[in-house]
C-alpha cells in the first residue's frame, strides 16, 4: 500500500468497516454472545494492525487492547496527533512490533510518543530485520503481548 494516497484511505476505510460491522458474528461463532471490554484483543499484520489499534482506541471495538504486527502507523499517528486526545477512563493497552526500518520505526515511534502524551499504556518491541511480517518467534510473542494487555 502506498500511505497518503486517497486510495489506501479508502481501502483502509472500507477494510475497517468490514472487520467491525463481523465482529459480532465471529464472537457469536465461538459462544461468546458479544464483546466484552475486558476479554477482547484485536490484532493485526500491516493495515490490520493499524485497524485493530484504531478500533480499540476509538471505542468503535470495546476491546481491552490492541496489537499491531509491523503496521505503518504514519497515517494513525499523525490523525491523532492533530486531534484531542480520547477521554477514556480505562484506555485499551497497545503492543507493536515493528521492525528498525527509518520508516516503519519512526511512525511508530510517533504512535508510541503519542500514546504516552494521552496516558494510553503502549509496548513498542522493536525486532531488527522484521519486515511486513510476523516476529520470528511469533508463538511467543502471541503468547507475551495479550499477557501485557490483561495483566
Amino acid at each position: 500500500m502506498w500511505a497518503g494516497t486517497a486510495h489506501t484511505v479508502a481501502a483502509t476505510s472500507l477494510l475497517r468497516d468490514q472487520c467491525t460491522d463481523t465482529l459480532p458474528d465471529a464472537l457469536a461463532a465461538v459462544g461468546t454472545p458479544g464483546p466484552s471490554p475486558g476479554r477482547v484483543t484485536l490484532a493485526g499484520l500491516g493495515a490490520g494492525g493499524r485497524i485493530a489499534l484504531d478500533a480499540a482506541l476509538t471505542g468503535e471495538v470495546a476491546a481491552a487492547g490492541a496489537i499491531a504486527f509491523a503496521p505503518d502507523l504514519g497515517p494513525l499517528a499523525t490523525r491523532l496527533a492533530a486531534g484531542p486526545v480520547p477521554a477514556n477512563p480505562t484506555p485499551p493497552r497497545c503492543v507493536v512490533f515493528t521492525g528498525d526500518r527509518p520508516g516503519a520505526l519512526d511512525s511508530c515511534r510517533r504512535f508510541e510518543d503519542w500514546a504516552a502524551r494521552a496516558a494510553v499504556p503502549c509496548r513498542l518491541v522493536v525486532e531488527p530485520g522484521l519486515g511486513h511480517a510476523y516476529p520470528e518467534d511469533s508463538a511467543a510473542a502471541r503468547r507475551e503481548a495479550p499477557a501485557w494487555i490483561r495483566p
